[in-house]
């Protein structure tokens, strides 16, 4: 008789694929970006992914998908599109020498969905932009006023694309609730996250992006209502 014996690994966790890698990044506003929305959008991330497929809707998983692309492929052409415009006018002023920082930041990651993966490429390019805006200040071409609100523009741009996503987990685990699947759910994804520990900015933007969606939903609610009294009164 054969005999199995397992001599590593957890027995009850699940196997799942990871991408080990490291993060450098030169600039206090990247770094903030890290620091305030990284775990929290990997969680939601995660959620999102194991709920959609525990409930194994196709038409919920592709509307998801849909929108977190869209957000990471407009975050990503602004992004490219702003290092072009101010490579253009680093080279208009003769500008060619990238900043050293005192204080880069090395972040060790586990990246555990591609969605996740899309992130982190775009706070590196976000970096590598704000680095170009830190020259440009340096070389004063740009004046404290610009060169501040650039990097928060910037900052505050990729901090509510992780808002946005978050805000996506919460109504994608509210939806499965909804149908009667919060056991399913919960069995698979765990109970639902709290706030606790979550950054007041990042925080911010999950609330807005929820505004946002109620005031988008207010219109056709009202317009259903309208339609159902003029049905009553013609029934009148």
């Amino acid at each position: 008789m054969a005999l199995m014996k397992q001599i590593d690994g957890d027995r009850k966790a699940k196997s799942a694929p990871v991408i080990k890698q490291n993060l450098s990044l030169s600039t206090l506003a990247a770094q903030k970006v890290m620091t305030r929305s990284f775990e929290k959008l990997a969680e939601s991330l995660f959620q999102i992914s194991v709920i959609l497929r525990a409930i194994g809707e196709r038409e919920h998983v592709d509307e998801a998908e849909e929108i977190m692309n869209k957000h990471f492929e407009a975050a990503s052409t602004d992004i490219e599109a702003k290092i072009e415009q101010m490579k253009q006018l680093a080279e208009q002023h003769g500008v060619s020498i990238s900043p050293d920082y005192t204080n880069q930041v090395t972040y060790e990651l586990e990246i555990n969905t591609p969605h996740l993966a899309q992130f982190t490429g775009l706070v590196g390019r976000m970096d590598d932009l704000v680095s170009i805006i830190d020259s440009l200040w340096l070389h004063s071409i740009l004046d404290n006023r610009q060169a501040s609100n650039a990097r928060f523009e910037w900052s505050r741009r990729m901090i509510n694309v992780a808002g946005r996503i978050i805000g996506l987990s919460r109504k994608v685990r509210k939806e499965a609730y909804n149908s009667g699947k919060k056991e399913l759910v919960e069995s698979v994804a765990g109970e639902e996250p709290t706030d606790e520990g979550m950054d007041p900015e990042l925080m911010e933007a999950v609330k807005a992006d929820q505004k946002e969606k109620k005031a988008k939903a207010k219109p056709k609610v009202e317009a259903d209502t309208k339609v159902e009294k003029k049905a009553n009164a013609k029934a009148a």
